[in-house]
């Protein structure tokens, strides 16, 4: 690390560190950060604020820690079904962004989809040999279970596995074949505190499910990395865990050397990720707030542990109202999406928070394509349109991720 603190002759800043520092100041100068009102006695309030009282600047040069950040894109579950040229085509504008990392499922339910004895590597072998030729580091999501591996009751992959013993025995077969092509880090799991990915979330069948199959991958793959699957940056609800309650119950019953960092998805817009709120936006969630990610960490003894956010993004279309930055468009304006020209804001400022974060350890932009049309914000979080065409963001996040690998 290279701090850019009270350096009044500047000698001890490289040639990176000037320009990474100009990089956070200028990303600061942008943004539109939002100081709101009603601060919670707990520090998490359960709904959005009511009004905007000031604007100001987050991160600011005088004060940044400068350090190594991965940086990627994430793909969902499409990269191992694309043709050839498709995925040769995507992995090229890859590597046009600069970013080390894809993140892209392998779902048990495609590589297993009949039997315990039988597997489709195909689709996953391409991904793997493309990012590998490229220099492009891969983070597999293990996760969703195939019809045959659920309880009898589960009608759903996203149901958790019958038997954890098989799940762990997919993975351990995943990691051993594909170490040999640089693979050795695995998220397990995604948003497994959401019922929109785990039904009915467990933090403890959860915590037996990671600490069975980090062991089996690691029997596999001495030098494997196990990153917690990325959580929902969400507040409790009847129908989900806050992704901080879920880690702290998670804890009580599953050692810390399950795993050696904790995925996130810290979901901010409208909000900036170097917003400072009273209330706690989802970014701030991970380090800031009363309760967050690392002081549950702290609080079990699994203090060191880095964040991996594993998506963050924002959509640039919706049914409602979009944010363009400025206070009047946020609450309670109701907003469902953010204008092009903000995503590419929310992009770079995105980058400076993660890399003056001592916490974060890497990023990863969802993602690189919208998906279809129609009114759902979730097909809109793409760094390019529908027809292939870059948003601003595409450029945006080009130029961050470039001037952080300098």
């Amino acid at each position: 690390m290279v701090s850019a603190g009270n350096n009044k002759d500047g000698r001890a800043l490289t040639r990176r560190a000037r320009r990474l520092v100009a990089f956070l100041a200028a990303a600061a100068a942008a943004a539109v950060m939002v100081q709101l009102v009603a601060t919670p006695a707990d520090g998490e309030s359960l709904t959005a604020p009511a009004t905007a009282t000031t604007v100001q600047p987050r991160v600011q040069a005088q004060a940044v820690t400068i350090k190594r950040t991965g940086m990627g894109v994430s793909y969902g579950n499409r990269l191992a079904w694309m043709s050839a040229s498709q995925l040769a085509s995507t992995l090229a504008e890859a590597s046009a962004l600069h970013v080390t990392w894809v993140r892209t499922d392998m779902a048990w339910d495609d590589i297993q989809p009949t039997s315990a004895t039988s597997y489709r590597w195909a689709g996953f072998d391409a991904v793997a040999k493309g990012a590998h030729a490229r220099g492009i580091n891969v983070l597999p999501v293990l996760a969703y279970t195939p019809a045959w591996a659920r309880a009898a009751h589960c009608t759903t992959r996203i149901c958790p596995p019958a038997s954890v013993a098989r799940f762990a025995a997919f993975a351990r077969q995943a990691a051993a074949r594909y170490s040999r092509l640089g693979i050795h880090t695995w998220e397990i799991w995604n948003e497994e505190d959401s019922n929109w990915f785990w039904s009915n979330p467990n933090p403890a069948a959860y915590g037996k499910l990671l600490a069975a199959t980090s062991a089996a991958i690691r029997a596999a793959d001495p030098h494997a990395k196990i990153i917690l699957g990325g959580l929902v940056m969400t507040r409790q609800t009847s129908r989900d865990f806050s992704a901080t309650s879920f880690l702290d119950t998670m804890l009580r019953t599953t050692p810390c050397s399950a795993f050696d960092a904790v995925g996130s998805h810290p979901y901010t817009y409208p909000y900036l990720a170097s917003a400072l709120t009273t209330w706690g936006t989802p970014w701030e969630m991970m380090t800031r707030t009363k309760m967050s990610l690392t002081s549950v960490l702290a609080s079990h003894r699994c203090a060191g542990k880095k964040i991996w956010v594993t998506e963050f993004g924002a959509p640039t279309q919706g049914p409602g109202n979009a944010a363009d930055g400025t206070a009047a468009k946020m609450w309670p304006y109701a907003t469902d999406h953010v204008t092009e020209a903000y995503q590419a804001t929310i992009a770079a400022n995105g980058v400076a928070a993660a890399v003056a974060n001592p916490s974060v350890d890497t990023l990863f932009w969802y993602s690189n394509i919208d998906l279809r049309y129609g009114p759902d914000p979730s097909n809109f979080f793409g760094l390019s349109r529908l027809n292939g065409t870059h948003k601003p963001v595409w450029t945006s996040f080009q130029k961050a991720v470039a001037v952080v690998r300098q």
